[in-house]
């Protein structure tokens, strides 16, 4: 299932073994309305019973301080479930923005969200 936020675009996906989510991001991560209503989405998913997530980042051209409390609040209604968070295709852009605000030695990361899945296996 694809739908757009703003001028993000979010591709959700599932995988019964591990069981997991897999959310693909196209577009910037810079407006605030927008990374909410993600932040939403994913705590939906906790809601629904998942406790493992992918964000594949590979197609994110821009992430900005919103992005950052993004991906920050989604690492913490995830584990506070005792949940797992990882991340894929993150550009080197991206991984100096997070070592900066020291988020990167939270977050698990991977170099698709394929390895990302086997890991959670």
């Amino acid at each position: 299932m694809t739908w757009l936020r703003g001028k993000l675009e979010v591709e959700r996906s599932e995988r019964e073994e591990p069981k997991a989510v897999i959310f693909r991001l196209k577009g910037s991560l810079i407006d605030s309305r927008e990374c909410y209503d993600l932040l939403e989405d994913v705590r939906g998913e906790i809601r629904a019973g998942y406790r493992d997530f992918v964000l594949d980042l590979t197609g994110v051209k821009r992430l900005t301080s919103a992005g950052v409390g993004l991906l920050a609040a989604c690492y913490t209604s995830i584990t506070r479930v005792q949940g797992r968070l990882h991340v894929s295709g993150v550009s080197t852009e991206t991984r100096m923005l997070l070592e900066l605000v020291n988020l990167w030695s939270y977050i698990k990361d991977f170099d698709t969200a394929e390895e990302a899945l086997a890991s959670l296996g």
